[in-house]
């Protein structure tokens, strides 16, 4: 193979890596206004700027390549090639720190913050209703979070049969027979059985569920493997594009 058609190859390789990696930072930068934007998602806003300073830091980078590519500037592409390994290793040292720094607790978080929209919010009432009808459950770890933040005891707490060992409840007994009160609460339930709960809007139909992920479709993808499998595509395809650079500024030397 001559110089020319290993050049011609090589510089569409790094052409589709820089348009890949293009997008896939733009992806990255969108999903993070989102989640720094986000009041919902307070306790992982941090992680929502750690990822938009990294996208607009590699699309920066990505954007010196790309005039380097153009006019066949070696020292540029050198440098490109540079920043991209440095650019590597500081992503990868990013989000091992905030995956090693993540707590366990931003579900229940979540769930807190949710729990609190009970009581001016249609969709929450149905959702919590739903859940705790559901899973045998009430509040996050017992009914007295829902009088912790003044709101009466929502009536899906309680059931007509003593078949869990719960204990007989006045506050249940005007709610259509119902007698007995769950005590168990909704999030020891979900980490017990390692499930975790997914939040869904609907716009058509503006109201919002809570159920365990296990009962999803297999089909349906959780949004946070599809961004592990976004980052995982990108780590590689930065590889793919370092490689190609060096093998330009190589045939360009030559």
């Amino acid at each position: 193979m001559d110089k020319c058609k290993s050049y011609c190859i090589t510089r569409q390789v790094l052409i589709s890596c820089l348009l890949c990696q293009m997008l896939t930072n733009i992806s990255v930068m969108a999903v993070g206004a989102c989640i720094a934007l986000d009041p919902r998602k307070a306790e992982i806003k941090g992680h929502g700027f750690i990822m938009l300073i990294l996208s607009i830091m590699f699309l920066c980078i990505l954007a010196a390549g790309a005039i380097g590519l153009i006019g066949k500037y070696t020292s540029i592409l050198l440098l490109f090639a540079g920043l991209m390994v440095v650019g590597f290793l500081v992503g990868v040292f990013t989000h091992l720190m905030v995956f090693l720094t993540s707590s366990p607790q931003q579900s229940l978080q979540r769930l807190e913050l949710y729990l609190e929209d009970y009581g001016h919010e249609a969709s929450q009432r149905t959702a919590w209703n739903r859940l705790q009808q559901k899973d045998k459950c009430c509040g996050l770890t017992g009914p007295a979070d829902w009088l912790y933040i003044n709101i009466s005891i929502p009536s899906s707490c309680c059931h007509p049969l003593d078949n869990s060992g719960d204990p007989f409840s006045e506050y249940c007994a005007r709610f259509n027979g119902s007698e007995y009160i769950y005590q168990q609460g909704c999030s020891k339930l979900t980490e017990r059985k390692k499930l975790k709960l997914n939040y869904q809007r609907r716009r058509d139909v503006s109201e919002a569920e809570l159920e365990p992920a296990s009962e999803l479709s297999p089909k349906k993808t959780n949004f946070k493997e599809f961004v592990v499998y976004i980052m995982i595509f990108d780590y590689l395809t930065k590889i793919v594009c370092i490689g190609a650079t060096l093998a330009v500024a190589w045939l360009l030397w030559q």
